[in-house]
């Protein structure tokens, strides 16, 4: 028995020897002083937390001046300022794939507008990128030098209270030939760019759907094409997906932050794997498992409080994260947290966009499937996609008999181009109301395709615009309604 009980004992430490060995960090040894780390210093945001009262609502709600941009010299535990925002806000930063130029999202003073600037890590040659009279901001570098962000420049608002609603764009790292990507009604969140170059961002959207979720994961192609749902569009909780980074060498997952809806952007981190599937409860693996984040199939996902924002992943060991403003390394199972640099608390300046200094690897040059001769900044009236469907029973309930559809509808979501002052309001939260909770967006029906015998169907459909389509019977009663949106750009063919 002792013989036995000694021998599950050496398995055991041979196992966790064996272990540490393949993370490649000592337990004895902060994981900030492991030889598999390949940089010495980080590019910090030193901000106040923004604690807005929707995820939706940080880039105006909030807004505090004070902070700036810094580095962080890991060894020697030394800052260095190199831009001054006492006047101003610094929301976020991204470092280019050199390892050398910082870009930036900036309100130099709070009666201003959040726009994207670029400077070097020495703090030499700042240089304004945009200068609309708009919000610019979370901006990430694209392989092709190029620059994906978000802007509020479309006149729209969300449906709740009176804040805009930004969405996905892209522009030349000058600045020039600024083009819409997204077509949302709604916000679009936090885009980065995925290993085989598709755009990763959040979605935030309300067709026919509750009120709270759905803030799920999509890709995009860096043109605009080949929208796609990653993650989350049918889980009630969490209710926001948002953050999100590709962890590199990991298989395809993705590390990002799980918060509500009605609070801010901070909550737990968890590490998102599609391949398990696109809405189950195995694909969520809460790293962070002292905040409760709920079940994808009950609830709201609304009350998921947790402290951490702005998850960065080293490897596929290890990544970086603000907690309320202290900036730690952990490893994603727990085994080694370190607090490197600690803010000023919650309520006052801390530190948020923890990055690595140092040169990475650029994602897969996805190559542009629109014709060449189009001018995509230049959005014009009556730009058209089309829709070749393979089989329209593909996904409908087995009892709905084929040759029943006989026409689809194809609807958009309306935006929302005017905000009303919330204390104008005659009930409830919409400004201006559209319904008294019936729905939240008003429906344009662009016409009706012909569905074939065979389920087929080819059609045209407006470019850039939210769209959807309704499966009808012979009597035009929709006998399914989608319960989400899909947006082309002009030009575009997408088979389904």
């Amino acid at each position: 028995m002792k013989k036995s009980l000694r021998f599950v004992i050496t398995l055991l430490i041979l196992t966790s020897i064996a272990l540490l060995s393949m993370t490649g960090f000592d337990k004895d040894r902060p994981i900030e002083e492991s030889d598999s780390l390949d940089f010495s210093t980080l590019v910090l945001v030193e901000r106040h937390a923004i604690k807005s009262t929707h995820v939706y609502t940080y880039h105006e709600e909030d807004n505090k001046p004070g902070g700036g941009l810094y580095t962080y010299h890991i060894k020697s535990k030394s800052l260095k300022k190199i831009l001054d925002s006492k006047h101003g806000l610094i929301l976020d930063a991204n470092l280019h794939y050199d390892g050398h130029t910082i870009l930036f999202s900036w309100k130099k003073d709070m009666s201003g507008y959040f726009q994207l600037y670029t400077i070097d890590i020495n703090g030499d040659n700042l240089k304004q990128i945009s200068d609309h009279p708009s919000n610019n901001f979370n901006a990430c570098w694209l392989p092709n030098n190029q620059i994906t962000f978000l802007s509020d420049r479309k006149p729209a608002f969300a449906y709740c209270w009176s804040t805009t609603t930004p969405i996905l764009y892209k522009c030349n790292s000058d600045g020039s030939q600024q083009t819409r990507l997204s077509a949302n009604y709604l916000n679009d969140f936090t885009p980065a760019v995925m290993e085989d170059g598709r755009i990763l961002y959040s979605r935030w959207e309300y067709v026919d759907r509750p009120a709270i979720p759905i803030q799920s994961l999509w890709s995009i192609n860096p043109d605009g094409t080949k929208l796609a749902g990653v993650f989350g569009n049918r889980v009630l909780s969490p209710a926001t997906f948002m953050d999100a980074r590709p962890i590199p060498e990991s298989g395809g997952k993705i590390l990002c932050v799980l918060t509500s809806h009605n609070r801010h952007c901070h909550g737990a981190i968890g590490i998102i794997d599609p391949g398990i599937g696109s809405n189950t409860q195995e694909a969520i693996n809460n790293i962070t498992p002292e905040i409760n984040i709920g079940f994808v199939s009950k609830g709201d996902g609304n009350r998921i409080h947790g402290p951490y924002v702005n998850p960065y992943p080293l490897d596929n060991k290890s990544y970086l994260v603000s907690k309320d403003g202290d900036i730690q390394i952990r490893t994603y199972d727990n085994s080694q947290i370190s607090e490197l640099i600690k803010g000023m608390g919650i309520d006052s300046l801390g530190f948020y966009s923890p990055q690595p200094i140092r040169q990475r690897q650029k994602e897969r040059l996805v190559s542009s499937s629109l014709p060449e001769e189009q001018n995509l900044s230049d959005e014009q009236e009556g730009e058209w996609a089309e829709i070749q469907m393979m089989d329209v029973y593909n996904g409908l309930p087995k009892s709905i008999e084929r040759g029943s559809i006989k026409k689809l509808a194809i609807v958009q979501e309306i935006e929302k181009p005017l905000g009303i002052d919330p204390a104008l309001r005659a009930f409830g939260f919409q400004f201006p109301v559209v319904s008294a909770g019936a729905t939240y967006a008003p429906k344009k029906v662009w016409g009706f395709a012909t569905v074939e015998e065979d389920g087929s169907a080819r059609f045209k459909v407006p470019a850039r615009q939210p769209i959807y389509f309704l499966p009808l019977d012979k009597n035009g009663m929709a006998v399914q309604r989608m319960r989400t949106f899909t947006h082309l750009m002009p030009g575009e063919v997408q088979g389904c």
